[in-house]
């Protein structure tokens, strides 16, 4: 079943990853305030007229999706993560960076200014 919401996802997400989800939303909300949350491309989305951050759960990691810019930028803060192009793997095993996450968000809201 494919998710129609932000909250059913969450829902519907691997049981080890929801409680992160939950807070990357807390996270993405304060950040982002006036924020419209969405489902795009099967994930949650927070768009300030266009997409500013993705994010998903697995089994093994959360999937956060600042686009390929932030992640140039902030390469050197993320060695220690997996990451690709335009995302960064955050294992679960692990605590949420959470300023880390607030200031790739902080750095995506500017380029998109």
């Amino acid at each position: 079943m494919t998710a129609l919401t932000v909250d059913e996802y969450i829902e519907t997400a691997p049981s080890e990853s929801r409680e992160r989800l939950e807070r990357m939303l807390e996270l993405v909300s304060e950040e982002i305030p006036g924020g419209e949350l969405v489902m795009a491309y099967g994930i949650p989305t927070v768009k300030k007229g266009k997409s500013v951050v993705h994010f998903a759960g697995y089994p093994n990691h959360i999937g956060f999706y600042p686009g390929a810019e932030v992640m140039k930028t902030f390469e050197p803060r993320l060695k220690a993560y997996k990451r690709a192009k335009g995302s960064v793997q955050f294992p679960l095993e692990a605590s949420l960076p959470e300023a880390l996450i607030r200031d790739m968000i902080r750095a995506r809201l500017a380029h998109l200014s």
